[in-house]
């Protein structure tokens, strides 16, 4: 897409448009959404209403743009790569990034009473982007054991981490972060459940793990899960409390081995790894990340080597 430079074609000249633009949100990690507002200064920039109103209009499109895309380059994949890494690694085009904030829903413009300013929300679906992040053709085999271990079948697994847990191999606690693959792992580490253990096809329907809130199981329904989460775990998912966090961001649950047995020992239960039938419980404040300029700013250096080519 090309973007807007800012210029505005003028009798007897160019005139140069300085963006004057706000931009506040949130990264939903709970539906795997994007919201943002954005907010332009009409006043502040020079143009003038209403003949200058289509150059307002790009303008604040072209700002959403170059302020959302650093933010997006900065969500985690995984404990130690971020969307921003994929790109520059060449597993994930620019283009993909640009489609992905090009194609945000978009709730009318708005002008403020005065006409002085000029705000827009967009709403941007990180369900598109994790699916583009799949490479595999034919899942990765799910551990096995060979000593016999009875287990019951399930309808979903559900690892629950709403307090601070202890960090593997450091002397502290913490929340265990969201992130869009996160890894399982057993109190002997050993690796139960990542990405490329589901069958790929699952990705269009679930994603690999789905992020909720305390109270999501603890509703007056039958099952005590709120209908949209049962949706994905059932009504009899394997309830699971995480012991440890993991990773070099703490973004991967450590379970018990007992617990991993209930999974690997099923070849029902495997499944449910297979088709994304995976839910982790986290503290409200970690299922909410706020966006704001500041962040953005901080956030807005290009990776070394990323080349929008």
């Amino acid at each position: 897409m090309k973007k807007l430079i800012g210029f505005l074609l003028a009798a007897g000249g160019i005139v140069c448009v300085q963006a004057q633009t706000s931009i506040s949100g949130t990264l939903d990690w709970e539906k795997l959404k994007i919201h943002t507002l954005i907010t332009f200064d009409i006043k502040g920039s020079g143009i003038t209403l209403p003949a200058g109103r289509a150059l307002a209009e790009d303008t604040l499109f072209s700002q959403y743009f170059a302020k959302i895309e650093p933010f997006i380059l900065s969500i985690p994949v995984d404990s130690s790569t971020t969307i921003g890494d994929w790109v520059v690694q060449g597993m994930l085009t620019p283009v993909v990034i640009d489609a992905l904030a090009n194609n945000a829903a978009k709730i009318p413009t708005v002008y403020s009473k005065d006409f002085n300013a000029l705000s827009a929300q967009y709403i941007i679906d990180l369900t598109d982007v994790s699916q583009k992040l799949v490479r595999h053709s034919r899942p990765a085999d799910i551990p096995s054991t060979f000593a016999p271990h009875e287990s019951a079948a399930y309808t979903g697994i559900l690892i629950i981490a709403a307090h601070k847990v202890p960090f593997h191999g450091r002397h502290t606690t913490t929340n265990i972060v969201p992130c869009l693959f996160p890894k399982i792992w057993d109190t002997e580490m050993n690796l139960i459940y990542e990405k490329n253990m589901m069958r790929p096809e699952a990705f269009s329907v679930n994603t690999m793990i789905h992020y909720t809130k305390q109270s999501s199981i603890f509703q007056n329904t039958p099952s005590g899960i709120a209908p949209e989460l049962e949706k994905i775990i059932g009504s009899k998912p394997l309830r699971i409390i995480a012991r440890e966090a993991f990773g070099i961001s703490p973004t991967d649950p450590v379970i018990d081995k007992e617990d991993a047995l209930k999974i690997i020992s099923s070849e029902t239960n495997k499944e449910l790894l297979r088709t994304g039938r995976v839910a982790i419980v986290l503290p409200d404040n970690t299922l909410i990340k706020d966006i704001n300029e500041g962040m953005i700013k901080a956030e807005s250096k290009t990776p070394v080597g990323f080349d929008r080519r």
